[in-house]
């Protein structure tokens, strides 16, 4: 009886985790596109506003290096399912092991 409750709780403890990892990978998501979206208005702006210093060419350089940058909303997110399974740095006790090996296993 013990043990299936010890189970149940590892499985709800999993799931909150990967929920957790998820809305976390999200929000990192939107923040990078924010800030890909602030540095591209910023880049393209001061591209185009200022005459360069330099020679066209050197700055066609500059220009096509800029655009080349890719979109993010445009690559997909890579997600390893065996991070959102067992996060790294996250220790879930094995519920078949005696209580002194669990303390051995999740203490640092």
């Amino acid at each position: 009886m013990e043990l299936a409750r010890i189970k149940i709780k590892r499985l709800e403890l999993e799931a909150d985790v990967a929920k957790r990892i998820k809305v976390y990978q999200d929000s990192v998501q939107l923040e990078m596109e924010k800030l890909d979206d602030f540095a591209r208005s910023m880049n393209s702006g001061v591209l185009e506003a200022y005459p360069c210093p330099a020679s066209n060419e050197q700055c066609d350089a500059v220009k096509r290096y800029v655009s080349s940058i890719p979109d993010p909303r445009e690559l997909p997110t890579p997600v390893k399912q065996d991070t959102i399974i067992n996060p790294p740095n996250i220790h879930l006790c094995d519920a078949t092991t005696s209580m002194q090996q669990q303390l051995d296993r999740c203490s640092p």
